[in-house]
């Protein structure tokens, strides 16, 4: 049974033994454990380990430089197993709509073997160009597991105790000036009204008759 492995980003082939490898001649449309459907590349991979063998399956998503690897469950298992390993790999990849051929790395010279794999971007020796908006891309999806670790919500951070100031005591209100009056003219004493005095009647006195003086002779 193969299953998926979060903990594989790369297999390190140039250094391991390859035993048999087998790729895809095609590139159909997969669902990714995300849930997205996107164009992929299969490689099925059988490294000797000692007396015994383990076995992988990669898929590689060209247009978001992705990697998904596969192990087996029983890695490492016995070579008397290889045959029933392989069709179970075989049903795997066909399940998906790959059609695998293999290629004879064994019996290539080590350059050009080497070149081979290095030409292969799911080994991760050579990046593929990619525009600015598919590489953005990538990179957000290539974070952490490529999803697959649900990531827990931090606890929010508690928010400090904001000091309160004391609020400086209200100032008295200032007193309105009112408007002062032009000081008025002192009112002018009320005069007596002038008594006149009254004209006392006096009686005429009568004049005494005066001598007539005597004739001059």
């Amino acid at each position: 049974m193969f299953t998926i492995n979060i903990e594989i980003t790369n297999l390190k082939v140039k250094e391991r033994s390859i035993y048999k490898m087998l790729y895809s001649m095609n590139s159909p449309q997969v669902a990714t454990p995300e849930l997205s459907v996107e164009e992929a590349r299969c490689y099925v991979l059988f490294f000797s380990e000692g007396p015994n063998l383990s076995a992988y399956i990669g898929l590689y998503l060209p247009r978001t430089d992705r990697k998904i690897f596969y192990a087996y469950t029983s890695n490492p298992f016995p070579f008397e197993a290889a045959a029933d390993v392989e069709a179970e790999a075989a049903t795997f990849a066909e399940d998906m709509g790959f059609l695998l051929d293999e290629i004879s790395v064994s019996g290539m010279p080590v350059e050009d073997r080497n070149r081979w794999i290095e030409e292969q971007y799911i080994f991760g020796y050579k990046k593929p160009d990619l525009p600015e908006e598919e590489t953005a891309e990538a990179e957000e999806i290539s974070k952490p597991a490529a999803s697959l670790v649900e990531e827990v919500p931090a606890a929010p951070e508690k928010p400090e105790a904001v000091p309160v100031l004391d609020e400086p005591a209200a100032a008295a209100p200032e007193p309105v000036a009112q408007p002062v009056a032009p000081p008025q003219p002192a009112p002018a004493p009320l005069q007596e009204p002038v008594q006149h005095p009254q004209l006392q009647y006096q009686q005429p006195v009568p004049q005494q008759a005066q001598p007539a003086a005597p004739p001059y002779p």
